[in-house]
């Protein structure tokens, strides 16, 4: 009888995760889909021509290393 009691409360667990995760899934889904869409509504504004949006900043600094030495000018010669 004690394993009987287990395995069928072993079920109804599986049964109510099942059932959970189904609406816990669809949640989520819903949830993405609108941050999704959050984010999406400034990218189709309609812009007129010419205009120009820059976003970031770009890295000015230069990443050569001092040890490097300095440059020499390279000249084929013909032989």
């Amino acid at each position: 009888m004690g394993i009987l009691k287990f395995f069928a409360i072993l079920f109804l667990i599986f049964i109510l995760l099942g059932v959970l995760s189904r609406f816990l899934f669809a949640y989520l889904l819903r949830r993405l889909g609108r941050r999704f869409e959050q984010q999406q509504k400034g990218y189709g504004k309609p812009k007129s021509e010419g205009e120009i949006t820059v976003e970031g900043q770009a890295d000015n600094s230069k990443k050569v290393s001092k040890d490097l030495g300095e440059y020499v000018d390279y000249e084929e010669v013909d032989q």
